[in-house]
């Protein structure tokens, strides 16, 4: 579906993200050829080739020379409206829940950001670093890129207290998040946050989550602290 209020490829990005995630396109599936894409969603090639390359980029599909473009990840994703958020979890589990704000700034976007969020490379982005805690213990790291555009008045203080509460306080609706996740072993700053080997392996999830007008509330890598915290969804039925 091409959303008006969207850059062409990133509309094809979505909806091909889309059917990705729901199982549409299963994984090892080969995707239809740039041709038939093209008429299906009335573009150019251009912007086919564009919007394909951002899901290679993204490990998302894969292309075989002399074969095609094949589907390669697979996606766990929930409602947002749905989401037990961090804070809520931990008071849930009789902890108490607390956020360090390491690194909180605005910058320009590189490349990949700004086709994940959206938005041209020249615009800027607030870009922060989160150390989520439960009864003092890290649990979770996270590093955040989000428009300044939607959200001119992001402040520290809102970061400490809840990014999704923040957003809908300013008129937003939160729609739907897409998860990906890979086991990884942490870096030298992220096994030091959290106080574990480097040979420790620990889940990395890669987080998009949209706004019900289509366009993308924020993009965030999450590092979770798998031996001591595991990542849980609540959905309603």
């Amino acid at each position: 579906m091409i959303r008006k209020n969207m850059p062409l490829y990133r509309s094809v990005y979505n909806d091909i993200f889309e059917k990705i995630r729901s199982g549409y396109y299963h994984s090892g599936e080969l995707i239809p050829t740039e041709e038939e894409l093209q008429k299906s969603y009335n573009v150019s090639r251009v912007t086919i080739r564009k919007a394909t390359d951002l899901l290679a980029k993204d490990n998302l599909l894969v292309r075989t020379a002399g074969f095609g473009t094949i589907v390669q990840a697979k996606f766990l994703s929930s409602k947002t409206v749905d989401l037990l958020g961090f804070n809520d979890e931990m008071i849930a589990q009789g902890k108490t829940p607390s956020t360090k704000v390491l690194e909180f700034g605005i910058t320009k976007t590189n490349a990949k950001i700004a086709s994940i969020l959206g938005i041209a490379e020249d615009e800027t982005v607030y870009h922060l670093k989160r150390l989520r805690l439960g009864d003092n213990e890290p649990l979770q790291f996270e590093e955040t890129y989000m428009s300044t555009y939607l959200y001119p008045n992001l402040s520290l203080s809102h970061l400490e207290t809840g990014k999704f509460s923040f957003v809908e306080s300013c008129g937003y609706t939160i729609d739907i998040a897409y998860h990906q996740t890979i086991p990884i072993l942490p870096t030298k700053e992220i096994a030091e946050l959290f106080g574990i080997d480097s040979l420790t392996p620990i889940i990395k999830v890669n987080n998009t989550t949209l706004l019900t007008d289509g366009r993308v509330m924020d993009y965030t890598e999450q590092y979770i602290n798998s031996p001591k915290y595991q990542l849980q969804y609540t959905r309603k039925k």
